[in-house]
């Protein structure tokens, strides 16, 4: 069974340090006050992780499943081809959960803890649970499509947020200045290792982390964080950063175009 693992030492690593996130607010607002206040509550009191300790440890519990059940959990819910043409979509979601043995949760869940905190407290709880298993769920799609052999594995899930952030850090760039390019370059350099290093392998589902970087970099280009520099109309011309969603604005947007035509016609 091949796994969607990544690298932990040059992906979990490189995507952010300790108690450090993208500068970034919370869904488009409020800032972090610091790693120092995390480490001071611990980590299971830290609202900032919050989803990211419920999915470790779902994650975690699942594989204590697929132990205690003699892998019957695996059998029932791993990305197999066959079973998913024959309509067992669910194969295309519960692979997140699980993996092919200790080594290899431990590598997922150490990339997880890395990037996790920093992409829930710039994303907000909501987007980052939609970037995790959206992305998880479109790598298990591409290597459904191109992969023949049957994996599991969160990494493409994780791949997925490793892209998102590279879309807020590279949309950001005017806001967060240097520190935007600094992170860029390390997730450029982590994720062309971690792709390198899974095409010498055979037990590497790439098509897996594609799919997921991919999609999670889809994700969080039209539903992710967009602030832009607004002007409010008063005297005093104060500048401030409204968040602006590109699916978002372009549903209100269609919205209003209807809504004139509609107000045009009655006026005919």
């Amino acid at each position: 069974m091949v796994g969607k693992a990544a690298n932990a030492v040059a992906l979990g690593a490189a995507l952010a340090g300790p108690g450090e996130r993208a500068d970034g607010a919370r869904g488009g607002g409020r800032r972090r006050e610091g790693g120092r206040r995390a480490a001071a509550r611990g980590v299971f009191d830290d609202p900032d992780r919050a989803c990211t300790n419920a999915i470790m440890i779902g994650t975690a519990s699942a594989f204590a499943l697929q132990i205690l059940s003699g892998q019957a959990i695996t059998a029932l819910g791993a990305k197999v081809n066959e079973r998913i043409a024959a309509g067992q979509l669910w194969r295309l979601a519960t692979p997140i959960f699980l993996h092919g043995g200790l080594p290899h949760l431990m590598v997922n869940m150490y990339s997880l803890n890395s990037i996790g905190p920093l992409m829930e407290a710039t994303f907000g709880r909501e987007q980052f649970l939609a970037v995790y298993f959206g992305a998880g769920v479109a790598g298990n799609y591409a290597s459904y499509r191109f992969c023949a052999s049957n994996s599991v594995g969160a990494s493409g899930a994780v791949f997925g947020l490793a892209g998102a952030l590279a879309v807020y850090l590279q949309r950001h760039k005017r806001y967060l200045g240097e520190r935007a390019d600094m992170q860029l370059q390390q997730l450029g350099t982590a994720l062309a290792v971690n792709m390198g290093f899974g095409l010498t392998s055979r037990r590497i589902d790439n098509w897996g982390h594609a799919g997921g970087l991919v999609g999670g970099a889809a994700l969080a280009f039209l539903t992710g964080p967009n602030l832009v520099m607004e002007t409010d109309g008063g005297y005093g011309l104060r500048r401030k950063l409204v968040n602006k969603p590109k699916l978002q604005s372009t549903i209100r947007a269609i919205k209003d175009f209807w809504d004139e035509d509609d107000e045009d016609e009655d006026e005919r």
